[in-house]
């Protein structure tokens, strides 16, 4: 079942809004908005509603409000920031067993095994929003930094800093320098039995 349809059968969201974010996000194709998001950051529809709606639809838990005000920022640390970045993922508690959970915007199978193999161990997958998900990742790890180098071409040799890499400078002309093209960055409970996590564990191991 598609999250509009158990949004609206459980009188999440009413006809009109649903009506207008579907419309809307066709209309801008290829921009990557999400549904939920859309409705979420509208006014429209409560995130906790939101994860709830995306877990029956997955069939994994919900990460609700509480989760993520109460999270264990310690845990982040565990996932490297490019891997959070990426599969749009962060590390917000423990289960009674140990097991960590990973608050994630695309729960499946593939996803909580790239993860488990990141972290080295087991890992509980649940699901909320994309757009409140992403704001903790880049509240966590920081936006992505564009670094820039100022550089007089009259003085000696220049020293870039050694955090930015090797950098190769090619067209060089009056106007402007062109980047090297290589440097470029490449940039699930059940619908009658939907639940949110229980509550997590901090500074729990194993």
């Amino acid at each position: 079942m598609r999250v509009g349809e158990i949004l609206l059968e459980h009188g999440w969201v009413n006809e009109t809004a649903l009506a207008r974010a579907l419309r809307d996000q066709q209309q801008r194709a290829g921009a990557g908005d999400r549904l939920c998001s859309l409705l979420v950051e509208r006014g429209q529809l409560d995130p906790d509603h939101a994860a709830l709606a995306l877990a029956e639809q997955h069939a994994v838990a919900a990460v609700l409000r509480r989760h993520l005000d109460n999270r264990d920022h310690e845990l982040a640390a565990m996932l490297a920031a490019e891997v959070a970045r990426t599969h749009g993922a962060l590390p917000i508690g423990r289960v009674s067993n140990g097991d960590l959970v990973v608050c994630v915007r695309d729960p499946s199978p593939d996803l909580a095994r790239t993860i488990a193999s990141w972290i080295g161990s087991p890992v509980v997958i649940a699901v909320t929003a994309a757009c409140l998900v992403e704001k903790l990742i880049d509240e966590t790890y920081g936006g992505v930094v564009e670094a820039s180098v100022d550089i007089d071409m009259n003085t000696g040799p220049i020293t870039i800093p050694s955090d930015l890499g090797a950098l190769t400078l090619v067209e060089l002309d009056d106007h402007r320098v062109a980047r090297d093209p290589s440097q470029t960055d490449p940039l699930i409970g059940r619908r009658s039995n939907v639940s949110s996590l229980p509550p997590l564990t901090k500074n729990s191991r194993r």
